[in-house]
């Protein structure tokens, strides 16, 4: 009986552990859905405190974070920053470091993992890399909306720098020396924009090389290009991608992302005779549609 009895209760403890998970899961999703800001910090100051790993806390900020990002209302992700305010991006920017701080140890042992062989690890090594995995997937999507974060707030100080210069009296530039050159260049470049360009690098150091991975980076380097309206810049590495990425039913969104972002770069510079090009060949572009064949 007594046997009896502690394994009801180890099922009551399992059953109860998945009921608080499951409510869990339910709360992080109403903090990306929610549309009332102050219910919304209510819920991720609670689940914060009651989290007991860097995982779940990491989980909650993520959620947070999309709910921010996602303010662009699901335009594609290297869109003109219409929706985003000022305010939001630099939240967007302080939510990021948190979950960078949070996941960064637990993802760098994901490329340890990487190099060990799946048929000799054992069970702990293959839950630990999954943990691993989990942290270096919600570091690179942190990092993804820095970038586009700061590529807004970079977008706004050029604009604010080029307005403010007309009003500056410029210096003699006969009288200069090449030492002077070299100053008042690196001072036209706002301190917004090497923060932009600062954390791109770090994104692509977690570039693992996958189709997936490229394409996050690709949309986080794009958006600057975008807004200073480098288009052909823009489209070079869009084209780059498209390219060497295998028509497959596994990519399909990023090849469709992709293609959509090419054709409004196109459009862009006037381009026509390739925007007709690449419409001709969409069907191609698009395995998913004949997934059935």
């Amino acid at each position: 009986p007594d046997n009896k009895g502690e394994k009801e209760t180890r099922q009551a403890d399992k059953d109860l552990k998945e009921i608080e998970e499951a409510l869990r899961k339910v709360r992080i999703e109403w903090i990306k859905k929610t549309k009332d800001d102050s219910v919304r910090e209510k819920l991720v100051t609670e689940l914060i405190s009651a989290s007991t790993s860097d995982s779940d806390k990491a989980a909650v900020l993520s959620a947070q974070l999309e709910a921010i990002d996602v303010a662009r209302e699901n335009s594609l992700p290297w869109s003109e920053h219409a929706k985003f305010t000022e305010a939001a991006a630099k939240r967007a920017v302080e939510i990021a470091d948190r979950i960078v701080d949070l996941t960064y140890s637990t993802a760098l042992t994901s490329r340890l993992y990487e190099t060990q062989q799946a048929k000799t690890a054992s069970a702990e090594e293959k839950e630990l890399k999954q943990k691993a995995d989990k942290a270096k997937e919600q570091l690179v999507a942190a990092m993804t909306s820095k970038c586009r974060a700061l590529a807004y707030i970079a977008t706004q100080a050029s604009f604010s720098c080029a307005s403010s210069e007309s009003s500056v009296e410029l210096v003699d530039m006969a009288e200069a020396t090449a030492e002077d050159d070299v100053s008042l260049e690196a001072d036209t470049v706002p301190k917004a924009t090497k923060d932009y360009e600062r954390a791109v690098a770090q994104l692509a150091q977690w570039v693992s090389g996958s189709q997936a991975d490229e394409a996050k980076h690709l949309f986080a380097t794009v958006p600057l290009h975008i807004a200073k309206h480098h288009y052909g810049q823009a489209l070079q590495p869009v084209l780059k991608w498209l390219a060497k990425a295998p028509l497959l039913v596994a990519n399909a969104a990023e090849r469709k992302s992709m293609a959509e972002l090419r054709d409004q770069l196109l459009a862009k510079l006037h381009w026509t005779v390739w925007t007709d090009h690449y419409h001709a060949l969409s069907a191609a572009e698009s395995p998913a549609s004949y997934e059935a064949l």
